[in-house]
């Protein structure tokens, strides 16, 4: 199954995001610095049987992204 992350998993373009490409089959995984929006994102998709993964961690600090699980990884050359 193809997977997406959705960084900024907000009640705008995140949230819409998250549901096209849901709907077309792929996995998602959301990130978000508030809890809040990222909950009711995630029960929305999980309602209309979308997979999806909610993580909250802050992208702009990457020792946090670290500790969420995340790596950074060099960009291919």
């Amino acid at each position: 199954m193809p997977t997406i992350v959705v960084a900024g998993a907000g009640p705008g373009l995140g949230r819409s995001t998250a549901h096209r490409y849901g709907r077309e089959g792929y996995q998602v995984v959301l990130v978000s610095r508030r809890a809040e929006p990222l909950e009711a994102i995630t029960a929305e998709l999980r309602d209309a049987g979308i997979a999806t993964h909610p993580l909250s961690a802050d992208l702009s600090d990457p020792d946090r992204m670290a500790g969420a699980g995340c790596s950074r990884r060099r960009p291919p050359r």
